[in-house]
């Protein structure tokens, strides 16, 4: 092997330079690894959108429409399901509509009869409405984008959202079908 022989010990300035940026360039690579959080990571799902939106119908009744996105991210509150959407009343009767985020995780308990085994993949967790309320909109317009989270559990480490459109009444809620957006690591 041949040795090269600087005098004075010192490396040429070239090759400082060059050094000097690789150790920086590694530096920066590795801040930018250590600062991403898991939410980084997190896609952003749709759950519905402006043009094929979720919707509420009482027989031939529209009652109420729904669409935004889902992901896990991380708040002061720690590791969220967290979703935003938009929201429109199609039937001026007086109650309010609301989408509901309904998160489920990949660890829970299952309970089951005699006989029967339990192969679940996805548990319920927990659940919220947009904009922390039941009561959140009336208009036939778009509303603004409102927004609903919950915890998920600590056992698991994969998460999805199930939303759906209702509206709120004297007697049960009414509810759309259910969109289940795909899942995403925390």
């Amino acid at each position: 092997m041949a040795q090269v022989n600087f005098s004075g010990g010192k490396l040429p300035t070239t090759i400082r330079r060059t050094l000097a940026q690789v150790v920086a360039l590694a530096l920066a690579i590795a801040c930018a690894v250590a600062l991403a959080s898991p939410s980084d990571a997190a896609k952003k799902r749709k759950w519905n959108s402006k043009s094929t939106p979720l919707t509420l119908k009482d027989g031939d009744v529209l009652k109420a429409q729904g669409y935004g996105k889902w992901t896990i991210g991380t708040t002061s509150s720690g590791t969220r399901s967290q979703a935003w959407g938009y929201l429109r009343d199609r039937h001026a009767n007086g109650f309010n509509v609301f989408y509901r985020l309904d998160t489920y995780t990949n660890a829970g308990y299952c309970l089951s009869p005699e006989y029967v085994s339990c192969d679940q993949v996805w548990y319920p967790w927990k659940h919220e409405y947009s904009d922390f309320d039941k009561e959140t909109w009336n208009k036939e317009y778009w509303s603004p984008k409102f927004y609903a989270s919950t915890s998920v559990s600590p056992g698991g480490s994969y998460a999805r959202g199930r939303m759906r459109v209702g509206e709120s009444n004297r007697g049960p809620d009414s509810y759309s079908g259910s969109k289940y957006t795909k899942g995403n690591p925390y």
